[in-house]
């Protein structure tokens, strides 16, 4: 058998290989580009070239034979850029793209017929529906950290929707936006689909341009550039951020099994998630017990340095790394040349360097609490989270969770998971973002619902001038 740095080194030639011909080719014109793309799919959009069903299927069953056919392409690309194993590749972006695609055609038939809704009395001689209809062109950002899931998630909502769509991928994963590029641009037809290039300039050239819809995920800081820039042509946006994700640990819950499941959601992706737990708040009497279990637990599961080096993700880049890097004891496990940190798991107070950023990475800052109310007063005085996270078995304080926290997604007993469900709808709230996505949400975010009232029937004329008293008599009898 071929070693993984043989097959490492094949694919890299390759890569290679490939961008230098890409290059030369975009520096000639022989290929299309994002002004070209753009053009042709304004001009299929002011033609009337309406994208039926059948169209819309045929479309995203064509993005699962890809997928399917070039799983270990998408597997090798993740594992150059983050060091991401082969099970993690597909449980956490190619496996929920495929099961995204399956929902959607299950019930793209139920989505694209019209829905009726009541007609109230006063209307009675007529009927009433809601038509979802494609917004037109969307402009895809998509970031590093999931470079083909958060790729191509929206990209099957907008496809579903009836949509043409550019993609501009993140310049940091750069194998997995080669290879995305490769996949949609060989085998789609730019009026529908198109990868653009990577590149910052690329994606300031794209926001030059009127979309009906801009989807974008990433940094707050960045979130809030783009969105000033889609205000200037009143250009609707989803923007999908992150943000500090607390984990509450009560009590009442088993501590090694929080440890647990908090350092599994850690973990993933060495904690580049936007809903990775973020910190921990536990009582100041169990901080001890719980450090020990989350030790345990990284003992038993980060086995050795063979399968650390193969099976645990690393950080993006070198900057991303020294940002990290600083919040470290001069002791603390990492490997300068792979990038690679080991969880630290630590105590502090709010007013930590810390706790002013998202961590974006393995550490696990623990923050001691007294009194659940006071917490509860603090977090409305925080930016609101994209998730929260709670540990308890004490069915009041989840109720108290559920009405009195405000964040994207409230996940009690477990971390990340959500994220799993189509039909839960995914997104941010203030500061994490707004608009939501996955499932009928996501569908629904790239559709304008048309409203539709049809008259028939009696010619009804209270309403019309001339107006008199009469007329207002029966008007309030009407509608009440």
């Amino acid at each position: 058998m071929r070693s993984k740095f043989k097959i490492t080194y094949k694919f890299n030639i390759i890569f290679i290989t490939k961008l230098f011909i890409y290059n030369i080719l975009r520096q000639t014109g022989d290929i299309m580009n994002a002004k070209n793309v753009y053009q042709l799919q304004r001009e299929k959009i002011l033609k009337n070239a309406f994208i039926d069903k059948k169209l819309r299927k045929e479309n995203i069953e064509k993005l699962y034979s890809i997928i399917v056919q070039n799983e270990s392409k998408i597997k090798e690309a993740l594992s150059l850029d983050l060091n991401k194993s082969s099970l993690e590749s597909y449980f956490s972006e190619i496996g929920l793209v495929l099961k995204e695609i399956k929902f959607n055609i299950k019930n793209l038939n139920k989505w694209t017929k019209p829905f009726h809704v009541s007609t109230p009395s006063h209307l009675a001689l007529g009927k009433s529906e809601i038509q979802y209809e494609p917004l037109g062109q969307v402009l895809i950002i998509s970031p590093w950290n999931y470079p083909f899931y958060l790729s191509l998630m929206p990209l099957v909502s907008a496809l579903a929707a009836g949509n043409r769509v550019i993609i501009k991928p993140s310049e940091f994963s750069v194998h997995t936006s080669q290879l995305l590029q490769e996949l949609i641009n060989n085998n789609f037809d730019p009026q529908y689909a198109f990868v653009a290039d990577s590149s910052l300039e690329v994606a300031q050239e794209l926001l030059d341009y009127k979309f009906d819809l801009i989807h974008f995920t990433g940094s707050t800081t960045v979130g809030k550039i783009i969105a000033k820039k889609a205000s200037e042509t009143l250009t609707p946006i989803t923007l999908e951020l992150g943000g500090k994700c607390p984990c509450v640990v009560d009590k009442s819950q088993d501590i090694i099994y929080s440890a647990q499941k908090i350092m599994a959601g850690k973990l993933l992706n060495a904690g580049q998630t936007c809903i990775a737990p973020d910190y921990v708040l536990i009582d100041k009497n169990r901080i001890n017990a719980f450090k020990a279990a989350c030790y345990v637990y990284l003992e038993n599961v980060l086995q050795n340095e063979e399968y650390i080096k193969g099976n645990y993700p690393k950080i993006i880049n070198q900057k991303h790394f020294e940002r990290l890097k600083k919040y470290l004891p001069k002791d603390h496990k990492i490997n300068e040349k792979t990038l690679q940190i080991m969880p630290y798991i630590f105590e502090t107070s709010w007013n930590d360097l810390i706790m002013q950023e998202e961590i974006f990475g393995p550490l696990l800052p623990i923050i001691p609490y007294d009194n659940l109310d006071d917490l509860l007063v603090k977090f409305k005085s925080l930016p609101k989270p994209l998730a929260a996270y709670l540990f308890t078995k004490d069915k009041k304080i989840i109720k108290l969770f559920k009405e009195q926290v405000t964040s994207g997604a409230l996940v009690i007993n477990d971390t990340i998971m959500h994220i799993a469900n189509s039909n839960l709808p995914f997104g941010g709230v203030g500061d994490s973002g707004y608009g939501r996505s996955h499932g009928f949400e996501g569908f629904k975010a790239m559709s304008n619902p048309k409203a539709i009232y049809q008259r028939k029937g009696f010619n009804f004329k209270l309403n019309e001038h001339p107006y008199s008293k009469k007329k207002e008599f029966w008007i309030k009898k009407i509608i009440k």
